[in-house]
């Protein structure tokens, strides 16, 4: 079971406090500033559909993870929504 997920289910961290947010928006809070980067994955998203949304989370985790992985409660909170 990969780390950051224990970590996640340790908390009671769920999909449900971030993912609808994250799809909704296409990351522009995650990762506001970075219009190229923003531009990119919503090219992607209009040509590979949803499941490249979701690869794009997963990423956009798995990229941050070392961070989270050693933060409380609240910080990662602040994070998945949207704050820095």
């Amino acid at each position: 079971m990969p780390e950051l997920f224990k970590h996640f289910k340790t908390l009671d961290i769920t999909t449900d406090l971030y993912l609808i947010d994250w799809l909704l928006t296409l990351f522009t809070r995650q990762l506001r500033g970075d219009h190229d980067l923003i531009a990119r994955l919503w090219d992607n998203f209009l040509l590979d559909g949803e499941i490249f949304a979701i690869k794009a989370g997963l990423a956009l985790l798995k990229y941050r993870e070392n961070t989270l992985i050693n933060q409380p409660y609240n910080k990662i909170i602040q994070f998945l929504r949207g704050g820095s």
